[in-house]
C-alpha cells in the first residue's frame, strides 16, 4: 500500500497501528471472500469481531477514518464492544456503531440481534434516535422485507402492536418463510407478561403463540425445528394443552444429539418438560426421577454454556422439598461450570432451612 491511510501510532511493545491494520484488513478481505464464496451469514463476521483483541479494535477504528462506509468493520467493532458492555466507553462506542448500521446498512442480517442494543430506559436518547431511523426506513421502503423484519424486531419490546403489523405484512408476502410466524409467536409470549393478573388472557395468548410456533415449526428445517421445540412445549403448557406438550417433549428426546444444541436442548429440556407434567399430575416420584435424569448428559455434552432451566426444581422448592432441590444443585456442579458459586450458595441456604427464591424460575 503506497499511500498510508493515516500516520503510524505506537501501540507499545514495538507494534504499530499500520502493521496491525494490515492484518485486520487481510482478515476482513478473507471474511468477505468467505461470505460471497460460501454464502455465510453476517454472524460469522460478528463472531470474528467478538474475538478481536484490543489492539486490533484500535487499528480497525483508525481505519474507519479513511473508510467510514466500511460495513464489515462496523459489524466487527459493534460485536467487539458488545463483549465489553460493562465499560461505559465501550458501551458508547457500541451504540455509535449500532446507530450507523441502522442508518447506513439497515438490510444487514446483524439487525436480527442488534435490536437488543437499545434499552428504552437505559439508553433513552440513542433508543429514540434508532426508532426515528427505523420509522424513516419503513416509511420509505415499506415493501422491503428485510426492512420490515429488522424494524419489527427493533419495535418488539417498545411497540408490540406496530411490530405485529410489520410481521403480518412480511408473512403475507412470504407465507412459506418460518421466521414470520416465529416472530409473531414471540410477540404473544412477551405480551403475556402484561396480563399476570388475568390467567384467562394469558392462556389465550399462549394458545395464539403456540399456533404461530407450530406454523414456524412446520416450515422449518431440522435445525430450526430443534430451536422451536422448547417454545412449543412452553406455550402448550401455558395454554393447558398437556398432551401436545408431552408430544413435543418426546420429539426432543427422539432426536437427542441432533440440531444446533443437541443434548443441551433435547435431552435436558425434554426430561424437564416431562417432569413438569408428572409433577402437575401428582406423580412426584417420577417427576423427581426425571429431574435428575435431565442432568445425565454424555461426556461430550456435559458443559452447559448457560443457566439450566429451573422450572421443575422450583416446583420442588415451593413444595418444601429442599432435599431434592439440594441434590439437583449438587448434580448441576458437574455440568454448569459458570454457576459453581451460586450452586453452593443455594445448597447452603437449603441446608440451613432458608427460603430460596430463584431469580430465573425457568420457561415451563
Amino acid at each position: 500500500m503506497n499511500d498510508r491511510f493515516f500516520s503510524t501510532c505506537d501501540l507499545g511493545g514495538g507494534r504499530s497501528i499500520d502493521g496491525m491494520l494490515q492484518r485486520c484488513l487481510f482478515s476482513t478481505l478473507f471474511l468477505l471472500t468467505c461470505v460471497f464464496a460460501l454464502g455465510q451469514r453476517v454472524r460469522d463476521i460478528e463472531f470474528y469481531g467478538s474475538q478481536m483483541k484490543a489492539e486490533e479494535a484500535l487499528a480497525l477504528e483508525a481505519s474507519l477514518r479513511a473508510r467510514p462506509d466500511d460495513e464489515i468493520s462496523r459489524v466487527q467493532l459493534y460485536s467487539y464492544y458488545s463483549r465489553k458492555y460493562q465499560d461505559p466507553e465501550a458501551e458508547k462506542s457500541r451504540l455509535q456503531h449500532a446507530l450507523w448500521l441502522i442508518e447506513k446498512a439497515p438490510r444487514l442480517e446483524v439487525h436480527r440481534t442488534l435490536y437488543i442494543s437499545f434499552d428504552p430506559e437505559k439508553n433513552e436518547a440513542p433508543f429514540k434516535q434508532a426508532r426515528d431511523l427505523w420509522t424513516a426506513h419503513i416509511e420509505k421502503n415499506g415493501d422491503d422485507l428485510a426492512i420490515l423484519e429488522h424494524g419489527g424486531l427493533f419495535l418488539l419490546r417498545s411497540d408490540p402492536d406496530a411490530a405485529r403489523e410489520l410481521f403480518l405484512r412480511g408473512q403475507k408476502a412470504e407465507p412459506e418463510e418460518p421466521r414470520w410466524p416465529n416472530h409473531l409467536g414471540r410477540i404473544d409470549l412477551r405480551t403475556m407478561n402484561i396480563f399476570k393478573e388475568n390467567p384467562d388472557k394469558q392462556k389465550q395468548l399462549a394458545a395464539q403463540a403456540f399456533e404461530s410456533f407450530v406454523r414456524s415449526y412446520e416450515l422449518s428445517n431440522l435445525g430450526g425445528r430443534t430451536l422451536l421445540l422448547p417454545r412449543l412445549c412452553q406455550t402448550a403448557l401455558r395454554s393447558e394443552q398437556y398432551a401436545l406438550a408431552e408430544e413435543y417433549a418426546n420429539r426432543m428426546l427422539s432426536q437427542e444429539g441432533a440440531g444446533p444444541f443437541g443434548y443441551q436442548k433435547n435431552h435436558y429440556h425434554g426430561h424437564t418438560v416431562l417432569g413438569v407434567l408428572k409433577f402437575m399430575a401428582g406423580d412426584i416420584d417420577e417427576a423427581r426421577r426425571l429431574l435428575m435424569r435431565s442432568l445425565e448428559l454424555p461426556p461430550s455434552s456435559r458443559a452447559m454454556t448457560s443457566e439450566p432451566d429451573f422450572s421443575l426444581v422450583r416446583r420442588f422448592i415451593e413444595r418444601g422439598d429442599g432435599e431434592t432441590a439440594a441434590m439437583f444443585f449438587k448434580a448441576c456442579e458437574d455440568v454448569w461450570e459458570k454457576g459453581q458459586s451460586r450452586l453452593r450458595d443455594w445448597q447452603e441456604m437449603l441446608e440451613n432451612g432458608e427460603t430460596l427464591v430463584l431469580e430465573h424460575a425457568g420457561m415451563y
